[in-house]
Parts: C-alpha cells; structure tokens; sequence
C-alpha cells in the first residue's frame, strides 16, 4: 500500500509538471530589461495610472490559444488608490512574462494635513474638527477628543476669556462716552443698511452660505490653512514692538491678521471660542497699541478701526452693551484723532489726495456699518458724505474707463479704496453705489499698460503712468492682485481673476481671499489675455489709447495720451505723450518715485520733461505744462484750472470680427 501511494505521488508530480509546461508554451517570450523593470513597466509612463473601478483589464487572454492558462503572480502595485481614483495592479505570469492590469478599488481613507474646530463639545458629544482631504477635497469631519477640548476644558477656556473681556473699564479705551454725529452736514445716504441684521461687513446673511461653502473647495484649501494657522499665530493681543521698522510702536499687523481670522472663523463655525478670543485680542490691542508719527500713519490707524469693525460685526452676538460702547469709546478716542480726514471725518477732498483712500472709503465706513444698529448717526453722517461727494466723482472718473494716479503705485490704493467701498455698501445695502459697467473697465485699462507677455515674468515691461517706482509688469501686478480680485468679485470678471492668479494673490490676507472666493468666478494666469481688448481707449476727461499688436511676445505697443484733464497729485503732467515697446521700451517715461515733494518728484518725474511731450525754452528757462495742485470740489476740478487739452478725434479697428488683429489705432487731440 505503501509504495502505491508513492507511485501515485509522483505520479501527481509528473502530470504537474507537465501541466506546467504545457502552460502558455505557443507564447513567445523576451528577456526583460537588465534593471527591475519590466518591459510593458516601463511602457506605464504615468504613475498615476487608473482604470474605472472594478474593472480588470487583461493585456492576455486568461488562457492561450490552445486553453493550457497563464501562471500569474501576486501582482505589484503600480499607482495606489485613494479617495479620488483608483488604483491600479500590475500581473505577470511567472511562466511567459505576459502582462493584465487589473483595477484596484477607490479607499476610503481621506488625507488632512490640517484641521480646524467645526463644532463645540457639548455634555453629551464631543467637539467635531474639520479639514479638507487634500486627493478629493471633501470636508472631513471627525470627532475631537483632544484634552483641550473635553467639554469641561472648552467651557473653561470660554469663561477665562469672558472675564478678560468683561474686566477693561470704559476709561482704558480713551474716555467714558463716545460722540454722535451730524445728521445734517449731509443729505440722508441713498442706501442704509437693513437694521438688525448681522453679518453684513463684508458679507451679509444672503452671502453668508456661499462664504462657509468656499471653505469646502479644493482651490481654497491653501489660504484655507493659512487662514488656521494665521488664527493660532498669537493668543495675545498685545502688541510688543513692530515688524515695520517704526521706532517708538507697539503694533504689529500680524496680531491684527490673527483677530480677523478668529472673528471669520467664528462666523464660519459658531465656534464661540473663536469669537470670544477675537474680542477679548482685539480688546488688548485697542488698549495698549501705540504707533509713530511717521510715513502716514493714518493708514495704521485705519486697519485697527477696520478690524474692529470686523470684530463687531461677525461677533455681534457675543457682544455686550459695555463691549460695543468700548469699542465705539475705543476708535474714536484712539483712532479717530490720528487720522488725516478727523474726528468726524470732514477733512480733505474726494478728487485726490488721502481723502481718497481707504481712511473714509473703508475703515470709518466699515466701522459705521457695524454699528449702524447701536449708533446710526456715524453711518448718515459719513455715508452721506460717500454718496454726496465721492459717488459724483467717481462716475464722472468712470466715464474714462481709468484712474491715473500712479499704475503701480497708487492705482491699486485710491482705486482699490473705491473697490472696498462699493463692496461694503453693496454687502450692506444691497445696491452697487457707482456706475457698474463703467467701474468694471478700470482694471482691465490696468491690464492694458503690460506690453508682452513672457515665460520670464520678471523681465515684463509696463507703460508707466503717474507716480511710477520703476516695477516689473509681474510685481506691479502683485500690487494689484488684491483690487484685482475685488473687482472679480464685485462685477463676476473672469479676465480680473485670472489677473489676481497671474499676481499669486499677493499682499493681502487669506482671509479676504476666502471671500473673493465666494462667488465661484473663475480664472487662472494662462487666461489672463482671454477677453481682454488688444486696443483700449480711454475717453471722456481723459483722451489716452493704449494698442498691442497681439497677446505674445513679439508684440509692438504704443501707449498716446492727449491728457484732457488732470487729477493732480499723483498725476503727471505729460498731456500730448506717447510711449513704444517693441521687443524693449524704444519711448517711456523716466524718473523714479522716490518720495512725495522731493525735488527730484516736483521738478522732474512729475514735470513734462521726464516724458515724450513737448516743452519749451524761454531764455534758460524750460518751460513744461501746468501742475496745479489738488482740489477738493469737482466743480472746481471741472473748470479751467485743471483743463489741459482735448481730444479732437479718435479712430481704432480690426480686420477680423474677433478682434484678434488690430489693424490701426488714431488719437490726436
């Protein structure tokens, strides 16, 4: 019996064998290559390969023509599966080396790499924090069982802050009232905002939605984390010393970026820690802040009233009476005064000038917004100052289609200060204050002034105009990334996002970001030219043409500008010039802007003679064009004094329908 079994044993072991090599033997074989990899490996050039789930994809049949079956091994993973794709398996078979692929399943295994609070711990269920997986974007929610964040820990540290908040008095702020303001200086504002009704700088309850859903979006998740980690910078508000080289401040705008931060994600989240801890910071920075007299520090004590309204506005519900009279105590005694407008804000003009920045068209109007509800009369008195003196101006500005103040320097600032304040009164009255479709030209004559479009983005060259710094065309646009993007958002401008993108939205907070974001308009750098005209005319008070031969870098520009009217200040005096770009500048304008009023500024890069215009010799003396200087009134600005030439024609056209091949471009004036 014995030797029966083992006769049959071999017997198995022949027929095996056999088997074996009978498998695959009308396949033809190679040597693979000398390395690991296979031949049909190396054929895999994308190591992200997938194929739909489920699905096996065989390179062979399972057995060969004469049925005898391939002998596969255990397979080796070419691309791993994750949340957003499959992956993919790579067979051989042992005996010929024949390939399948075969589908491995999606996972459900999500990557955060950095997460947030979503909800609060309460008795009876943990804290809940949230993060976007960065493969499929999906908002990852998980529970948060962090000893910090127990629910006896979270309701200790919500308590310490209110008693911070609760402990300040009324005279650490600056006084123990505040003042009210006329409500006759100026008509009744066109648009109020809806009483009762929190948020609404910035973003309103009808927004609200579409600002916490940007929060979910892949495309966010960047400044998303940037805006987490701005939130846990500082857990003081006490600002030490300065990172602007300031001699004699304590202010840091860090701490300040890290307030905002907390209040948004409090509006985000209903976390109350986070709005908690924005008031009781924004409560140390008010009362301990000090800030030099120097290089225009209105614009300092601009961003601490603005933040306060922030503050005020996204966290209202958390407030009390003492905290929202504080803080009215706060920006009045401690910010008003130091601001170049005043206390109210009656000073200067809306031609030009400071007057026409952020300090009224932003930070006071914001901070009036917020506290519409508990104080009206600041919002009638200085939106009624907006609307009675600035909106005339603006729209007479409009009607050019620009705003010459500097391209790369004060453009992004006087027309960017307009941009914030159509965006909060639009946010908080639900009517657009301007001429829309006029406003929305403003950054694309911007655009206009680049001169090529290169892979060195360093090396592209922009028309100057006005106060100029000698910039790149690529960080003159960095410059502008921010009013690029409000204008995006304000008027739904793809051409403006992709311009925000092409600048890698520089220079201002990811929390503004997350806003702009909000609205779902799209566009990115490699479409920044994509309906934005070859030939750009600005007329009305202005009279200035700007023409490209195409979008490439063998493009021929020439900038000509008759100038009718100027704005002064940051204006030049170069009626009648012309600037040309043809693979360098062959014509532009020269000097530098180096400080206001120096000599080099008065008596030469603002004077005629640092431009293509004509001047004249009488005697020794070289005469250029008239610089008056800036004005307050716009009838005054409409009258002889700023006059300085006129358009008498103008002619431009294309020889395709599609506006793709200029053919000429005629002004003379």
């Amino acid at each position: 019996m014995k030797k029966v079994i083992e006769r049959l044993w071999i017997l198995l072991a022949l027929a095996a064998l056999v088997f074996a090599l009978a498998a695959c033997k009308s396949v033809k074989t190679e040597d693979p290559p000398a390395d690991d990899t296979t031949a049909d490996e190396a054929e895999l050039t994308d190591p992200e390969a997938t194929l739909p789930e489920d699905e096996i994809s065989a390179t062979v049949a399972e057995t060969d023509e004469n049925g005898l079956p391939h002998v596969w091994d255990d397979g080796k993973v070419v691309s791993e599966a994750n949340c957003s794709s499959t992956g993919l398996r790579l067979y051989t078979c042992t005996v010929c080396n024949q390939k399948r692929t075969e589908a491995i399943p999606k996972t459900d295994s999500h990557t955060v790499g950095f997460t947030y609070l979503a909800s609060e711990p309460t008795a009876t269920k943990a804290a809940q924090k949230a993060g976007i997986c960065s493969k499929c974007g999906k908002t990852v929610y998980t529970d948060d069982t962090s000893a910090a964040n127990t629910y006896a820990s979270y309701t200790k540290q919500v308590n310490d802050c209110k008693t911070k908040i609760n402990g300040y008095t009324d005279s650490q702020f600056g006084g123990t009232k505040y003042s009210t303001m006329s409500t006759s200086k100026y008509a009744a504002p066109t648009a109020s905002p809806k009483s009762n009704e929190h948020p609404r700088v910035l973003f309103n309850s009808t927004t609200l939605s579409d600002v916490k859903a940007a929060m979910g979006k892949l495309e966010n998740s960047a400044k998303l984390q940037s805006v987490i980690r701005t939130a846990s910078d500082y857990t003081s508000g006490v600002p030490k010393g300065n990172t602007q080289g300031y001699d004699g401040e304590d202010y840091m705008e860090e701490i300040l970026q890290t307030i905002r931060a907390k209040a948004y994600l409090y509006q985000m989240t209903g976390v109350t820690l986070y709005g908690y801890d924005a008031i009781r910071m924004m409560k140390e920075f008010i009362t301990n802040f000090k800030i030099a007299d120097t290089s225009d520090p209105c614009r300092r004590y601009g961003e601490v009233m603005f933040t306060t309204a922030q503050v005020y506005d996204w966290c209202y519900n958390l407030l009390t009476a003492a905290d929202k009279k504080q803080f009215i105590i706060g920006v009045e005694k401690k910010c008003g005064p130091n601001m170049e407008v005043g206390f109210p804000p009656s000073k200067q003009g809306a031609i030009s000038g400071h007057g026409c920045e952020r300090q009224i068209l932003r930070d006071y109007l914001a901070f009036a917004i917020a506290i519409y509800d508990d104080e009206p009369t600041w919002y009638k008195y200085i939106a009624g100052r907006i609307y009675e003196e600035y909106v005339p101006v603006r729209n007479e500005y409009y009607k050019a289609g620009y705003y010459p103040q500097g391209i790369s320097t004060y453009l992004p600032i006087r027309f960017g200060s307009d941009l914030w304040s159509a965006w909060l009164l639009e946010a908080a009255t639900g009517k657009f204050p301007y001429n829309a479709s006029d406003m929305k030209q403003v950054m694309r004559s911007a655009y206009a002034h680049i001169t090529k479009s290169v892979s060195d983005y360093t090396q592209t060259v922009i028309f100057s105009e006005g106060d100029h710094q000698g910039r790149s065309g690529k960080e003159a646009m960095k410059h502008m990334a921010l009013p690029s993007m409000i204008s995006a958002y304000l008027f739904n401008d793809s051409v403006a996002m992709s311009w925000a993108d092409f600048a890698d939205y520089q220079y201002f907070t990811a929390t503004y970001y997350m806003i702009l974001k909000s609205k779902g308009t799209t566009g990115t750098a490699s479409t920044r030219y994509d309906g934005l005209d070859l030939i750009t005319y600005n007329g009305a008070w202005l009279g200035q043409m700007i023409a490209h031969s195409s979008w490439t870098s063998n493009s021929a520009s020439v900038y000509m500008k008759i100038g009718n009217r100027t704005t002064a200040n940051h204006d030049h005096a170069d009626s009648g010039s012309f600037q040309i770009f043809y693979k360098s500048l062959l014509a532009g304008d020269s000097g530098y802007y180096d400080k206001y009023e120096s000599d080099h500024h008065s008596f030469y890069h603002q004077a005629t003679i640092a431009h293509n215009s004509i001047v004249l010799k009488d005697g020794n003396t070289i005469l250029g064009q008239k610089q008056p200087s800036e004005t307050s009134s716009l009838s005054t600005w409409q009258g002889s004094s700023y006059k300085m030439g006129t358009t008498t024609g103008f002619a431009y056209g294309y020889s395709d329908t599609a506006k793709t091949k200029p053919t000429y471009a005629y002004i003379a004036g």
